[in-house]
């Protein structure tokens, strides 16, 4: 995302290229990952959910709509590695 966000700036042309690239760097510097919001955090359902998303690089959920509890389960199994939350 970041990357498609400086490419896109960089596009605007020479004399805006360093400002925003600057201004970038301080926003992302200044930004926490998903393990570091996570210790701060009261809640432990919450903590275990960012400390989650963090080991799998992922913020991904899915929602199903079926109608038996095979169905559900099939494919929670396959889709289980790439996802966060599973309702």
């Amino acid at each position: 995302q970041i990357n498609e966000l400086v490419s896109i700036e960089l596009e605007k042309g020479a004399s805006e290229k360093f400002e925003y690239s600057h201004d970038l760097l301080v926003q992302l510097a200044k930004m926490k990952t998903n393990g570091e919001r996570a210790i701060n955090l009261p809640n432990k359902t919450a903590r275990d959910l960012l400390m989650l998303m963090e080991r799998k690089k992922s913020n991904l959920a899915v929602a199903l709509d079926v109608t038996t509890k095979q169905e559900f389960l099939d494919i929670a199994d396959k889709v289980g590695p790439y996802i966060c939350c599973l309702k």
